[in-house]
């Protein structure tokens, strides 16, 4: 059985590490640090989660999430949102565009983690390992 990837979209140095060491002993965490190097590795490669900032220089994570639904190669790839802005509008319009789930930095990685493996469950993805 191959390894869950899991692509992270962030330009902050911080998160990407903190991602990539909480959840590198499950998952194959897959770093990307703008919009434009995760279209890149998308280009080869679809990971099992996406999960991305919404405030990034250059192309926005909102941005980047109505360009993966709109690709028919990833529209089914579920997408988490990991953002300091707690604006409810925004919140909403990133549910309608499709994003599976909303987590507020600064957020508790335990529950980061059992919103991954429940998104992973519900699309029957893969086996959730211990």
């Amino acid at each position: 059985m191959s390894v869950t990837k899991l692509l992270v979209v962030d330009d902050a140095f911080t998160i990407l590490s903190l991602v990539d060491n909480v959840f590198k002993r499950k998952y194959e965490v897959i770093k990307c640090n703008s919009v434009t190097e995760a279209i890149n590795f998308l280009d080869n490669d679809v990971p099992d989660v996406i999960i991305t900032d919404l405030n990034m220089p250059g192309v926005s994570g909102e941005e980047f999430v109505t360009y993966l639904k709109s690709n028919s190669r990833l529209e089914y790839v579920p997408i988490v949102v990991l953002s300091s802005s707690e604006n409810a509008s925004t919140r909403i319009k990133l549910l309608k565009l499709g994003v599976d789930d909303f987590v507020q930095k600064p957020f508790n990685p335990e529950e980061l983690g059992l919103r991954i493996e429940n998104i992973l469950r519900r699309y029957n993805l893969k086996s959730i390992a211990a």
